[in-house]
């Protein structure tokens, strides 16, 4: 029981008055708006939209455009590849229609 009254009795004999934790420790604790100006967190901070939006779709496209291009030229030299080094193996099935059954 010692030791929890101990460090009580301390704290309000060495004049740190009613104990109370302070943010920072020194009572220099900064208010909830300085700190929002000092780490650009608040609305005014945000970006704000300038110039024609159809300019920047378009030029937004013309890029996603031309990687779909390059994308499928890609693709179809990769599969003409693979067509001509005769990589892929399919597994042909049989023609089941003309198999010759031999009744008993």
């Amino acid at each position: 029981m010692f030791r929890v009254v101990s460090p009580t009795v301390r704290a309000f004999s060495a004049g740190k008055g009613s104990g109370v934790r302070l943010a920072s420790g020194h009572g220099h604790a900064k208010s909830a708006v300085e700190r929002a100006r000092e780490h650009r967190v608040t609305l005014n901070d945000l970006p704000v939209p300038g110039g024609s939006w159809l300019e920047h779709h378009n030029k937004r496209n013309a890029k996603w455009n031309l990687l779909l291009a390059v994308s499928a030229g890609t693709f179809a030299v990769t599969m003409y590849a693979v067509w001509k080094a005769e990589v892929l193996y399919t597994h042909d099935m049989p023609n089941l229609k003309s198999v010759a059954i031999n009744p008993k």
